[in-house]
């Protein structure tokens, strides 16, 4: 490899092609999962207790695995090129949550903000 090569790839940071998708995609699926538990509770109430307290049960082991399963897919990234594990950081100066390659030398930005309140 050239020296202009390894310049150029060295620290260079491109956007992960999935994980912004990847990610919206399951937090939406836990809402509306967990807005369908909270109904059919709400609809049940006063009409069979044990469903209803079912549903709330239910609701409230889907919003602790839809935490849980949000940090892992956050803090498991694997990297498009090569397939490695990835070293996933918060970079508060650029507001975006990143994952370094160590095999690539790739910083790959997931395409999700680290803050999101105003």
């Amino acid at each position: 490899m050239t020296a202009n090569k390894a310049v150029r790839r060295m620290n260079m940071t491109k956007k992960h092609p999935s994980m912004s998708r990847r990610m919206i995609t399951f937090i939406f699926t836990v809402a509306l999962l967990g807005v369908f538990a909270i109904g059919l509770s709400f609809c049940l109430d006063g009409k069979n207790d044990q469903i209803s307290d079912l549903m709330l049960i239910s609701f409230m082991i889907l919003v602790s695995t839809g935490l849980i399963g949000g940090f892992v897919m956050l803090y498991n990234v694997r990297c498009p090129d090569c397939g490695g594990r990835t070293q996933t950081t918060q970079n508060n100066k650029l507001d975006m949550w990143q994952a370094h390659c160590q095999k690539c030398d790739i910083t790959w930005d997931l395409g999700l903000g680290t803050e999101t309140g105003p």
